[in-house]
């Protein structure tokens, strides 16, 4: 007969976390007595002596938040400082505010709405400076435009962390219109001049995107519409007229829309490159070499990347890589 080790955990009502959950279930319970309409997301926390009450509640109720701590831990025999917690004369916290309007506009009226119509949308936005030159606050402001509205007019990832090297993130909620079902949500990063900051620029190290369930814990909805299918192109060199401005002999045709990227020819890039310079180096990568160059008279600074014939990621990577960031855009 086999044997196994068997455990468990049992905590009773006086454990931290049931504390916590009762004072929440409270809450909640005082909010729908009085107004069953009511929209509750609150959390609870404890430490020694003291009870914090959060979130975010959206009611007609009138409830004494405090008054429902106390009489919770009454209720659970907490009641003097020798078990921790004196439900009489503990600290008692309450930071409850109303729920966002963009929530409350993407999630609310379920039962008069489509479930398409109900959505809103969860941005996690990704920070951290990985520069030496970049340590101090107001070094590097820049503001942060999500769904043609400011979400950050003086983001300072310095000043959030207290320095570099010390990643962080923020999330924003931004309704999604009601319409067809493929909704573009603009997103755009812009330096902050007003504060006259020593670097004008602006920095993310990654983007999520998370869709909120609606009332009913639901996620459902229609699937987007697939991008549009472009044409098969053939991938063989095809001649081009030359122009004033470079001395193009050949361009690489791609599958890629026109209006997305920019073809170059093997001696504009050489031209750009100083004949990939080593001085111009800016990284190795599995791929190959990086090199900085200018085009367009200098005008425009680009980076560009070298195949290495030796490496063991395969030409075929190469080029679907490159493909891959040329549907990025920037919008400086």
């Amino acid at each position: 007969m086999d044997t196994f080790l068997f455990t468990s955990e049992s905590v009773n009502e006086g454990h931290p976390d049931k504390i916590c959950d009762q004072v929440s279930d409270a809450i909640l319970d005082a909010c729908l007595e009085q107004n069953p309409e009511s929209k509750v997301a609150c959390e609870t926390c404890t430490k020694t002596n003291m009870v914090m009450g959060f979130g975010e509640i959206t009611t007609k109720a009138k409830v004494d938040y405090e008054k429902i701590v106390r009489d919770t831990c009454r209720g659970i025999r907490f009641t003097s400082p020798n078990v921790g917690l004196d439900a009489d004369n503990c600290k008692v916290l309450v930071n409850i505010e109303q729920q966002s309007p963009d929530i409350t506009q993407g999630v609310h009226g379920h039962l008069a709405k489509k479930p398409e119509e109900i959505s809103t949308g969860d941005q996690r936005l990704h920070f951290c400076e990985i520069t030496d030159l970049i340590v101090k606050i107001n070094q590097r402001m820049f503001s942060i435009y999500i769904g043609n509205r400011t979400a950050e007019s003086q983001a300072d990832v310095a000043g959030w962390a207290g320095g570099n090297l010390k990643p962080l993130y923020k999330n924003y909620v931004v309704s999604v219109p009601n319409g067809s079902p493929q909704q573009d949500l603009c997103f755009a990063l812009h330096p902050y001049m007003a504060q006259q900051s020593q670097y004008y620029n602006a920095i993310l190290n990654g983007l999520e995107i998370f869709k909120v369930n609606d009332s009913t814990s639901n996620l459902a909805g229609p699937n987007p519409l697939p991008a549009p299918k472009q044409p098969m192109v053939d991938p063989s060199p095809v001649k081009k007229q030359g122009s004033a401005k470079t001395n193009t002999t050949g361009s690489y045709a791609s599958s890629l829309p026109s209006n997305l990227c920019r073809h170059f020819s093997f001696a504009e890039i050489k031209s750009a490159t100083k004949n990939f310079n080593d001085t111009l180096l800016l990284g190795v990568g599995g791929f190959g070499k990086v090199y900085k160059g200018e085009i367009d008279g200098s005008a425009t600074k680009v980076a560009t990347k070298r195949a290495n014939p030796l490496s063991k990621q395969g030409v075929h990577e190469f080029p679907t890589e490159i493909e891959m960031l040329s549907k990025l855009r920037h919008w400086p």
